[in-house]
Parts: structure tokens; sequence; C-alpha cells
């Protein structure tokens, strides 16, 4: 599985954990509240639980999914070398892939990094996770003794709320609060990314090969469409191809940047057949570029809603679980409507939440 999958997955059941250690005793009572407060060492044990059991297999998983895009992007490129090689390409010599230690050390590199960040999130799930159940008894508490709603409603209140953000997670240098399931994906695709270029760079310049394609997709992100279907100099000194350095490479929602779906292929002039070609209607690519927008919304939405469901199982309320079904039936509608209508292709591993 995905460690963000992973990630979300841990989430999920310190929340159902939550659920279950709140719903027992006449909710908001003074009794009920200390009892509760008793019971936080209890939380913080059974959240610790929870990370130990995922830890290595979300490490091993960051690790897995950094390496397997390097070597996915390295042997495309290595075969286009051999090609050009073979048809007669002035190339340098460069030591054989499974002996370049330098890109070895690279990957290694984005390994360790993206292994620090996953570990940085689960470090912040695992302290976050005591004040969420304390606001969460402070809140109720407050509610019921103000005569706004009953303990039950209250509790399912506070449950549905945090069914849907989840519990606090990353704040970044922008102050900008993520949550545990954004910011996973963010990792594991930033990580992914970086190496993958990095990589592939490294090589071209062991090769001594200075022109790059770029891919092409409909939907392309701003800062992408520009450039996408293109060649590049990634010296600059090409008098036929722009300079790689003109382009939004570099920016986090830029070319080879934070989600970008692109990728680059070695290209040698007269050898290569360009592959991909420029936007033709930016508009028709920018209407596909926010249906896909969309679409990540609804399948966000639904995963949400098919947690609130299960904590909502774990709290045992019977009227949140039948409100819980209908927003999870709701939102399948919503997505099945946006599918017809715009001709997409449904991702539902996507839309799943998993245990």
């Amino acid at each position: 599985m995905n460690p963000a999958d992973l990630l979300y997955a841990v989430e999920s059941e310190i929340l159902a954990d939550i659920a279950r250690l709140l719903r027992s005793g006449a909710i908001a009572s003074a009794d009920w509240k200390i009892e509760k407060m008793r019971k936080l060492g209890v939380l913080n044990e059974k959240a610790a639980a929870v990370l130990r059991k995922y830890r290595d297999a979300i490490q091993a998983g960051a690790m897995s999914e950094v390496e397997k895009a390097a070597m996915d992007a390295l042997l495309t490129s290595e075969a286009t070398f051999k090609r050009a090689k073979d048809a007669g390409a002035t190339l340098l010599d460069a030591l054989p892939l499974e002996a370049d230690s330098g890109i070895k050390a690279t990957i290694a590199a984005w390994q360790k990094n993206a292994v620090k960040q996953t570990n940085l999130a689960m470090a912040t799930m695992l302290e976050n996770s005591g004040p969420l159940y304390v606001q969460t008894i402070n809140r109720v508490t407050a509610q019921v003794l103000s005569g706004a709603m009953s303990g039950h409603e209250a509790l399912v209140r506070a449950v549905r709320e945090w069914s849907d953000s989840g519990i606090p997670s990353i704040v970044d240098n922008a102050g900008r609060q993520w949550t545990t399931e954004a910011y996973a994906n963010m990792v594991i695709r930033t990580n992914t990314r970086k190496v993958t270029t990095e990589v592939q760079m490294e090589r071209a310049q062991e090769f001594g090969a200075d022109l790059i394609e770029v891919s092409a997709h409909a939907g392309a992100r701003p800062l992408c469409e520009p450039y996408q279907g293109k060649i590049f100099s990634l010296s600059g000194k090409s008098e036929k191809y722009p300079a790689f350095s003109s382009t939004s490479y570099g920016e986090p929602a830029g070319l080879f940047g934070i989600n970008c779906g692109h990728v680059q292929y070695p290209f040698f002039e007269g050898i290569s057949r360009q592959t991909y070609a420029p936007t033709k209607d930016k508009a028709e690519n920018d209407e596909a570029y926010q249906e896909s927008q969309k679409q990540r919304r609804f399948e966000r939405s639904i995963r949400a809603a098919k947690r609130e469901l299960a904590v909502m199982e774990s709290l045992g309320e019977a009227k949140g679980i039948k409100e819980a079904k209908g927003l999870v039936q709701d939102r399948q509608a919503a997505m099945r409507a946006f599918i017809e209508e715009t001709g997409r292709t449904r991702q539902r591993g996507r839309e799943q939440i998993y245990d």
C-alpha cells in the first residue's frame, strides 16, 4: 500500500480509538469528564501502538516509492541513450547504471528525505492526538452545559468534524496547516518527482547529452502548460532550442514541481522522433485541468465520508451511522453525475479508505 494511504489509515484508526473512549457514560456530566480525562494516557498508549504497528511499513513504502520512481525513469532514459549511441550519436562513456555510485547516492539521499518527512508526520500525529481528545471533551461539555444540544448530539457533531479534517498536522513556513492526508501525498509526490528529475539530469550530464523532451498531457497545470511537448537545452547553448532555465522549473507549482505529472526524455537531433506536441488549445487544456481538480475534491470528499461512517460505527451512534451512510451515498452519486457529465475516468482506488 502507498505510504500516504498507510498514514491515512493510521489517522483513521486513532480517530476511531478516540471515539470508542468517549462514547460511554453520561456524556458531558462531571463524572464523564473526569473519567475521560483520566483516560488520556490510555489514548496516548493506543495512538503510539497504532504508529508502531504501521511505522516500518510506512518507512519501507516511502523508500520503495522513491527507488521505483528513480529506476523507472532511469531505465527509460538508458534505453534512449543506447539507441542513440547505436545510431551514431556521439556520447561520453558514462559508467554502467549499476556501477554509478553517484546515482545510488542521489537515490539514497531522497529516500532519507522521504523517511524523515513521513517520520515527522507520524510524530506530529502522535503529539496532536491527545490535544484533540481533550479539546473534544471540553467542547462537548461546554455545548451541553450551555443548553445548545444534548451530549450525544454534541459528541456526534464533534466526531463528524474531526472525521473530516483529521488530526491537526503539519504547519508549514507560510503558516498553512496541512491535513495528514494532504501532507503525506505531498511528501511522496515531491520526493519521487525530485529524485526522478535529478537522476535523469545527472545521467544526461554523464553521457554529455544536452537536449530533453518534456511530455504532454491534457489538463496540464498553468505553470507547466506553456512548456509541455517541447524540447529544451539543459546547457542553454543550443541555437535552435530554448534553455531549460527559461521554464518554470524550480517553482513549487512549476514544471517537475510538486504534483507535476510531466516527465522528461533524452532527445537527439536527427535520431530521436519527437513524441509529444505542445498544447493546441489552451482553453481546452485549462478546462481539463479544472475538471481534474474537481474530481480530486470529489474523491477526497468520498474518502472523508467513508471515514466518518467508520468512526461513527466506533462511536456506536445509530443516528450518526445512518447519516454517515447517507453522506457516502450522496457523495458517490455526485461523483457518478460528474463522471457522466465530463466523460472522465473514475479512479475508485482514490476513493477508498484502508484498515
